[in-house]
């Protein structure tokens, strides 16, 4: 699984159970959240998929998030949804 998320054709599974975690702790404590495991360096790939290189070089996976944070959602009470109506 990690070859194939390596070479840009599969999934980082670890990435998701990580977000999922990170959407729970968001949801119950009120606070953003995010996460970048904190992994033993893995060997090199030569041949690594662009869309991994940051992994690559950084394996902690905090480029990603770093990268990211500018798009994370506003977190919104249900008081403020507009979803429920006044």
């Amino acid at each position: 699984m990690l070859e194939a998320y390596r070479h840009g054709t599969g999934v980082d599974a670890v990435g998701g159970a990580e977000a999922l975690l990170s959407h729970l702790v968001t949801q119950e404590l009120r606070i953003p959240c995010a996460h970048a495991p904190a992994l033993a360096p893995i060997d090199v790939d030569e041949e690594v998929s662009p869309r991994a290189c940051a992994e690559e070089l950084g394996y902690t996976f905090l480029p990603c998030v770093l990268a990211n944070l500018r798009r994370a959602p506003s977190i919104v009470s249900d008081a403020d949804d507009p979803r429920r109506g006044s």
